[in-house]
C-alpha cells in the first residue's frame, strides 16, 4: 500500500471516530425532541420549558442571537453556546450582550428559533 492510500485510510478512520464522538453529544435538537415526546405523552396542555441563558451577541439585522445556556439535566443537555434565529414577533433590539435571560425554543419552518425571551429575574 502506498503512502497516499495509507493517509486516506487513516483520515477516513479518524473522521469516523470523530463522527461517533460528536454524535454522542446531545444537541439542542435532542432537547427539543425530548420536550415534544413529553408533550405527546401528556394530555394536559404543556408549554416549552424556560432555559436559563446568557446573551453573548445579538445580530439585529439577521434577527439572530448567540447565547450560552445552562445544562438541562432532565433532557440530558450539557451547557453549550449556540446561535439561534429569533421569532418575528419578538423585539430583538432590546437585547444586549451580557444580559441574563430565560428563553423558550420552538421548531418553526424546520428551524429551531427563540420563541420567547425574558430578562431573568
Amino acid at each position: 500500500m502506498n503512502l497516499s492510500k495509507r493517509a486516506f485510510i487513516l483520515a477516513l478512520a479518524t473522521g469516523l471516530v470523530a463522527q461517533d464522538a460528536v454524535a454522542a453529544k446531545p444537541t439542542i435538537f435532542d432537547f427539543y425532541e425530548y420536550v415534544q415526546r413529553r408533550k405527546a405523552a401528556s394530555d394536559a396542555p404543556h408549554e416549552e420549558p424556560w432555559i436559563s441563558a446568557m446573551v453573548r451577541a445579538v445580530d439585529r439585522a439577521r434577527r439572530r442571537i448567540r447565547i450560552t445556556h445552562v445544562p438541562a439535566p432532565s433532557a440530558g443537555m450539557p451547557a453549550m453556546t449556540m446561535t439561534l434565529d429569533v421569532a418575528e414577533d419578538l423585539d430583538v433590539s432590546v437585547r444586549r450582550a451580557g444580559e441574563a435571560v430565560d428563553i423558550r425554543v420552538d421548531m418553526r419552518d424546520g428551524r429551531l428559533v427563540v420563541a420567547d425571551i425574558r430578562t431573568r429575574r
